[in-house]
């Protein structure tokens, strides 16, 4: 099973912090394969919490438009670029095509 878990919505002004994952570690997340997405400009560091403990992360313009530094994305690929090249340079590795489709039960 692969489950989306979504940190802000219903947060005042749609703002999440990395603590809004909290709530979900203190339940069993065992044999699933889950995503966080977040709204607002902690977005990042939401994700680097999720794959601190294990999670997967999903990134885009539908939840938040600005880079860790506060400056405007131009694109969705520039908040992936952003997140990829922090978890290299943290040492994780980061899923190819064939591991994302397996990840997500998608058969070729």
């Amino acid at each position: 099973h692969c489950i989306l878990l979504v940190l802000g919505r219903y947060s005042r002004d749609l703002q999440s912090t990395p603590d809004d994952l909290n709530a979900f570690l203190n339940n069993s997340l065992d044999g699933l394969h889950w995503f966080v997405c977040a709204f607002g400009h902690q977005e990042q560091a939401c994700m680097l919490r999720a794959i601190d403990h294990g999670g997967h992360a999903r990134v885009g313009f539908e939840n938040n438009m600005y880079l860790p530094d506060g400056s405007r994305a131009e694109h969705t690929a520039d908040l992936v670029d952003s997140l990829v090249n922090r978890l290299s340079d943290g040492g994780f590795s980061i899923a190819n095509e064939r591991e994302t489709r397996s990840i997500l039960g998608i058969t070729a």
